[in-house]
């Protein structure tokens, strides 16, 4: 990724064959130009070496997918895929399971799974479900170890800044031992007003389903057991 710094500090010195992509820096071997977003879906040119290679239109949302896709071009290209078939296959995908899998409404809202537990992607998913929103974004999140949680506390807090609402239910310890004094009501807490504490499952699901309203987005995040959740939700529709 040509517009990471961090990459391009890991990459100096490196004398071998590469291929780079990015937006803002023009020296990328693969850009994406001409970017219009259309309710948090993008579409954009490619560019490979400054001539123009193919259009894509995503079906998957937010500007991180601009990378990812253009990453999977580079990639394909490399492999001998034609950029008809590239454009066309990206515009086909449709995302990962728990990679904002859309699950069903809920009073006339849309309510998507995500795999998120670390503040960078958690950050990336609500940037871009916020421009799907036409009301409000909630995010019901379930953090993952009490040694992330603790080391990362103020990513975690930052994360959720895009979120009208924010629902923190207990820390999926995996196999640990909470010997780092750290929960998701200190979440809740440090996010302040937005946030809140549910003592289960169901009691996050009941709160959903009493704030949510028609044109709003809702995400049940992390890599635990916050699934289950979805088990208590009252949809509009069977899904």
């Amino acid at each position: 990724n040509a517009d990471d710094p961090n990459v391009l500090d890991a990459l100096e010195g490196y004398r071998g064959k590469r291929i780079s992509f990015g937006i803002e820096n023009p020296e990328a071997n693969m850009r994406a130009v001409n970017i219009a977003a259309d309710n948090g879906r993008y579409g954009f040119d490619v560019l490979l070496d400054g001539e123009y290679f193919c259009h894509v239109d995503l079906r998957v949302f937010g500007k991180h997918n601009v990378y990812n896709a253009l990453a999977a071009a580079a990639a394909c290209m490399l492999a001998g895929i034609s950029a008809r078939d590239i454009a066309r296959g990206l515009g086909e995908f449709c995302g990962a399971r728990r990679r904002m899998e859309y699950r069903g409404d809920v009073n006339g809202a849309a309510v998507y799974d995500d795999y998120g537990h670390h503040p960078t992607e958690i950050a990336a998913t609500v940037c871009g479900a916020k421009a799907m929103a036409e009301g409000r974004l909630i995010c019901v999140y379930q953090p993952h170890t009490y040694s992330r949680t603790a080391a990362l506390l103020d990513g975690f807090v930052k994360a959720f800044d895009g979120c009208d609402r924010v629902i923190f239910v207990d820390v999926y310890a995996a196999r640990e031992k909470n010997v780092y004094g750290i929960s998701s009501g200190t979440l809740a807490q440090r996010v302040g007003e937005r946030a809140a504490y549910a003592d289960s499952f169901e009691t996050a699901a009941r709160m959903v389903t009493e704030e949510i309203k028609e044109g709003d987005v809702a995400i049940i995040m992390g890599a635990g057991d916050v699934w289950k959740v979805f088990d208590y939700l009252k949809y509009d529709e069977e899904v």
